[in-house]
């Protein structure tokens, strides 16, 4: 099955909109929102145009993966 490249997508890596993005992390597009203005090194965005924000899905990727939690021998890492 082939899936959709957003409209915007640098070598091969979509830039997905702040809804996109939300619905991606499984967030609200409040949520990045207030991550942007309030943690503007939590999530790195780009913006298009002065204005446009978009999220690299990759950085998503990051993201989530950095988020695992992993127990071990009653240790949380």
């Amino acid at each position: 099955m082939v899936q959709a490249i957003p409209a915007y997508s640098i070598n091969g890596d979509p830039l997905l909109t702040e809804a996109e993005a939300a619905a991606y992390i499984s967030m609200s597009p409040k949520t990045l929102g207030r991550w942007r203005s309030q943690y503007p090194d939590r999530l790195p965005f780009v913006k298009i145009g002065g204005w446009s924000v978009r999220y690299r899905r990759s950085v998503l990727d990051t993201y989530i993966n950095g988020q695992t939690v992993t127990y071990g021998r009653g240790v949380q890492k």
